[in-house]
């Protein structure tokens, strides 16, 4: 019996001593363990911390874009640092390469980084293959596309636009700076750009064309500040010249139009018949209190005379009054227009021509949107400018059709501020390109 328990303790006690000799091969596995996820968890927190990074230097490196290779590679650059900034466990700073390339005829910004982290727990662990467990290397990479902007400016250049004493919002002083600041954002050799004026008649100042900032800006720099708002006659012209482009099929592009004006949509177009001739009129251009319309020929001149209906140019008639056709006064007379709104003829009142003209010009918007064109408005002045209109050209403020591009309507009384709008419609645009 003695020699069974001799023999039984010694058997508990080899159990015993094989028992803590796997409690400690098992507590060394689990320090492993614990220790690779703690040293992993850190560099996916690393790792996190380089994709903001990268993310945010590659956006917005490619926004500044125009200001040239040179100057956009350094905004990314101090762009990454600012989001990334500094943390104890890297061996060093990160290590970050930037480099614009061209690929399928549009540019693309790659930003690629990587950072050397320290370990806590797995750098205990013998080297295997001569690699040390010291240090984890992390990196992550991102990559924008420019996309190529087709862009048609429709810029007021009515009366009420003229620098004081003449105007009324005196826009004229500030929109040239404005418009000169926001061309500035893109690029002559990847965007396309051109320029459409509007007083009682629209003018195209500049076809679309590439280089075009200088044009641009030599274009807004001498605007003529006379005339009505024939706002559909420029957005029909800014329409005919975005549909005008020819776009590759491997070419991804934005079309834009920013459309600006100071007053109330008041001008259409439209055929008469008059003793057998047709001749086609501009009529509107006129302001509340007065009920009456200038009628104006498609070929007015692009100046103060014609514009604001002198003498040989135009003709105008009060409130349900008759017109005589064709323009100079002369002629066989008719009294009313056709209103493509309501499916029937009305009176020539201000009143009936601008709701007319409103109208007209969403329609216009309408059919740019269907194009996939990306429509923004800009309205400067106070009961002169109507935000619900302004809003429904650019499919925004809460009119959004879902089904349509949305774009941004911005509006103030100050035009000292017309730059900073302007500057925001820049913003989105190279925003949108960016994607």
């Amino acid at each position: 019996m003695r020699a069974m328990r001799r023999i039984t303790d010694r058997f508990r006690q080899r159990e015993h001593g094989q028992t803590l000799i796997m409690f400690v091969l098992m507590l060394a596995v689990m320090i492993g363990f614990v220790g690779l996820g703690v040293d992993l968890g850190f560099a996916y927190i690393s790792r996190a911390r380089l994709s903001k990074a990268v993310d945010s230097a590659c956006l917005n490196g490619m926004r500044n874009y125009y200001q040239g290779v040179a100057q956009a590679s350094l905004i990314a650059s101090n762009t990454f640092v600012l989001n990334y900034g500094t943390c104890g466990r890297d061996v060093a700073p990160p290590s970050l390469a930037i480099s614009f390339v061209t690929s399928n005829n549009n540019t693309v910004l790659n930003v690629q980084a990587s950072v050397v982290i320290n370990t806590f727990f797995i750098r205990v662990m013998p080297a295997i293959g001569g690699a040390s467990w010291k240090t984890l290397t992390v990196g992550e990479s991102a990559q924008a596309t420019r996309t190529k902007v087709i862009l048609a400016l429709v810029l007021d250049h009515s009366g009420s636009m003229a620098p004081a004493p003449n105007g009324t919002t005196h826009g004229g002083t500030y929109l040239p700076g404005a418009v000169d600041s926001f061309i500035s954002y893109f690029s002559d050799t990847i965007d396309q750009a051109s320029m459409v004026s509007f007083g009682s008649t629209p003018t195209v100042n500049l076809a679309m064309e590439q280089p075009f900032i200088s044009n641009v800006t030599s274009a807004s720099d001498n605007l003529v500040w006379c005339g009505g708002t024939f706002s559909v006659g420029g957005l029909t012209n800014a329409l005919l010249l975005e549909n005008g482009v020819t776009i590759p099929n491997t070419e991804v592009t934005l079309q834009a139009v920013v459309f600006f004006t100071d007053g109330l949509a008041n001008m259409i177009e439209q055929p008469f018949v008059c003793s057998g001739t047709t001749n086609v009129l501009i009529f509107g251009g006129k302001d509340p209190p007065d009920s009456g319309v200038w009628f104006f020929s498609t070929n007015t001149p692009y100046n103060y005379t014609a514009q604001e209906g002198g003498s040989g140019y135009g003709c105008y008639v009060g409130d349900n009054g008759n017109v005589s056709l064709p323009s100079g006064c002369t002629g066989c007379s008719v009294s009313q227009f056709w209103s493509t709104q309501y499916g029937a003829n009305e009176n020539f009142t201000r009143a009936n021509v601008a709701a007319e003209a409103q109208f007209q010009a969403v329609q216009v918007a309408n059919l740019m949107r269907a194009n996939n064109i990306v429509v923004y408005s800009i309205g400067l002045g106070g009961v002169d400018v109507n935000t619900n209109f302004l809003n429904e050209v650019a499919n925004a403020g809460g009119v959004e059709n879902a089904q349509q591009p949305e774009g941004l309507a911005l509006f103030t009384n100050d035009p000292s501020q017309l730059q900073t709008l302007f500057d925001q419609v820049a913003n989105d645009i190279l925003f949108r390109l960016t994607q």
